[in-house]
This record gives structure tokens, sequence and C-alpha cells, in this order.
């Protein structure tokens, strides 16, 4: 609620992409903000662009050249990223932050890559400032000016700014979530295993 402040989104899957939308859409509301942008293009063009994107792409590929080679002049013939200029925020300082790409295939949903890739074009073309870094968040520390994540950095320099608020979206620590029910997870993996075979 405080103009100015500053945010860091960490990860890039469907919860980190979805933060993102949030943080730079005036009124943000997900299913609202889908269907419009859905209703943006005509036919099944979106999804023609977004099959030739993802079709054959390896999990966690890098897809960004892939999105501005395919979806980008789709949004441009189609003046999306005119429409979606008047929704941006601009009173506050957004940083995405993931520690491989933030594009990466398999990590979120088609449809999110699409729009936040849309968004942050139409950012470039509105003036309006989104901050990426990279690298794995070790931990983080207090400062004056908020919170410091330790690992990231910007086109190889460690980062050493500060942000008002952070929000990491990681993922749980899977192994540590079900480990009251390891034994039988093991068991039927071991199970499953030659059925699956």
């Amino acid at each position: 609620p405080v103009a100015g402040a500053s945010y860091v989104v960490s990860g890039n899957g469907d919860g980190a992409l979805t933060e993102t939308l949030g943080l730079l859409i005036d009124g943000f509301e997900h299913v609202s903000f889908t269907r419009g942008f859905l209703g943006l293009f005509p036919g099944d063009e979106l999804r023609v662009a977004a099959d030739a994107v993802f079709t054959g792409a390896a999990f966690e590929q890098d897809i960004e050249t892939g999105l501005r080679a395919n979806l980008l002049p789709i949004l441009e013939m189609h003046g999306v990223l005119d429409r979606l200029r008047p929704m941006l925020r601009k009173d506050r300082a957004v940083t995405i932050n993931s520690s491989g790409p933030l594009f990466a295939a398999g990590r979120a949903s088609q449809l999110n890559h699409c729009m936040v890739f849309a968004l942050l074009e139409a950012a470039k073309v509105e003036g309006v400032t989104v901050q990426r870094t990279r690298g794995f968040v070790a931990g983080t520390t207090t400062t004056i000016d908020g919170t410091a994540l330790k690992g990231i950095g910007v086109g190889g320099t460690a980062y050493t700014g500060s942000f008002k608020h952070v929000v990491l979206r990681h993922g749980p620590d899977i192994d540590k979530r079900y480990a009251p029910a390891a034994t039988l997870i093991a068991d039927y993996k071991a199970h499953l295993t030659p059925l699956l075979t």
C-alpha cells in the first residue's frame, strides 16, 4: 500500500508467475485477467503460437527465445501489448528472481508463461522497469532498507540491494513435508516401478 515499495518474487513456477502478475497489474484478479487475456486473441492463434514454443521443449529448457519468436508477433499484431499497458502499476519496483530460466518449460503452465511474457513486454513499451535477477536464494539478511537475498545477482555480479517485501515461491521441501509417510511412499514406488515398466 506504500507507493515506491520494492518487491522481489523468487521462483519460476505457477505460484511465482501468478505473484508477478499480481504485483504488476492494478486490481489483479487471476480468473478475470485470464479470461480477458484469452479474449484478446481471435480463434486459436494463442494456442498455435504456444504449441510452436512448447512442443518438443525439454523439461526446464529456456523457452524465452521461442516466446519472443512465436508469441511476440501475435501480441503485436493484435495490439495486446497496448491493451495491457494501462493495467500496469507504476507505484512499485518489482524484481523477479529465478535460479534457472524464468521461462522454463514444464515449470509452470503454458498460459502463465504466455501471460507473464506478454506483461513484461508491455512493461518495456510502457517504460515500467521490471528488474530480473538470477541465482539460488541461500538465505536472507535484514537490512536498514528491508531484506537482502543472499546468492542472487545481475549479469554475473552479486546483487546487494534490499527489498521492502520478499515473496519466496520455491515450493515445499517434499522430503521434509512427507517424512511421516516416507516408508509408505517408498513401498508404493517400489510396487509401482515394475508395473510402469
